[in-house]
């Protein structure tokens, strides 16, 4: 999975290390690592205090899985620009990449501190705490996530929350969730059977029924789909019954 984040705000500088930043985002952008690595570090020898280079470097070393060297570069990008923008957040990745959590959490909430709208942030927070098992708190920021139309990862992102709400043994916040997303998203047959499901366990039968079919039509095919779709069926006759 690949973590969210997003490039680095540039300052006006003297026109040789301008140029050289725009080349070396550039190649960034489009993969060439090792090729923009080389005008970073060429920049640095220009001046070892250029925040661009720096910034940057990071975002190299994270992306080449060498953690290590993207944490002193991340460190040294908040002692020349301490308010920096995402660079709590790319020193957070780093972290996370050497397993130290508690670390990337504290980088995440500085960012959040700073903006709480900063969205790759949030979901990056988001997943951290996920993986510790904090519903809860994941919850909180997925949903924001969710909510503000945040779409990285956008199918994980769901899944994610859904689970955190069904830890949580929130039935009515999952089904909230799927049910905006599978109307987003029509085509959607996971989301469809998956809101379907929830549906039943809150014995709304007769919509159960309704997502249960369409996931079917959409091609979820599995012998659970089936016999839940007979569940449902079974649901709302009996609650007809009653009426009458």
């Amino acid at each position: 999975m690949e973590k969210s984040t997003v490039g680095f705000q540039m300052k006006r500088r003297p026109n040789n290390l301008e140029e050289l930043e725009d080349r070396a985002e550039r190649l960034l952008d489009s993969g060439r690592i090792s090729a923009a690595e080389k005008i970073l570090k060429r920049m640095l020898t220009l001046d070892e205090n250029c925040v661009g280079a720096h910034f940057n470097l990071t975002r190299v070393y994270k992306r080449k899985g060498a953690f290590a060297q993207a944490i002193l570069h991340g460190k040294r990008t908040i002692e020349l620009s301490p308010r920096e923008t995402n660079a709590s957040l790319n020193l957070g990745i780093a972290y996370e990449g050497v397993g130290d959590t508690k670390r990337a959490a504290a980088c995440y909430r500085k960012e959040l501190s700073r903006d709480l709208l900063n969205l790759p942030a949030l979901w990056n927070f988001g997943q951290l705490l996920f993986e510790q098992h904090r519903w809860k708190q994941a919850s909180r920021c997925l949903q924001r996530c969710f909510d503000l139309g945040y779409r990285h990862e956008e199918e994980e992102t769901l899944w994610k929350l859904g689970r955190c709400y069904f830890e949580m043994n929130d039935v009515r916040s999952f089904i909230a969730a799927y049910e905006r997303y599978a109307n987003e998203r029509p085509d959607s047959s996971w989301a469809a059977a998956n809101l379907g499901r929830a549906l039943l366990h809150a014995k709304e039968f007769q919509r159960a029924g309704v997502w249960l079919l369409r996931a079917k039509r959409l091609g979820a095919r599995s012998k659970d789909v089936d016999e839940d779709i007979q569940a449902a069926k079974k649901g709302a006759g009996m609650v007809r019954r009653k009426r009458v």
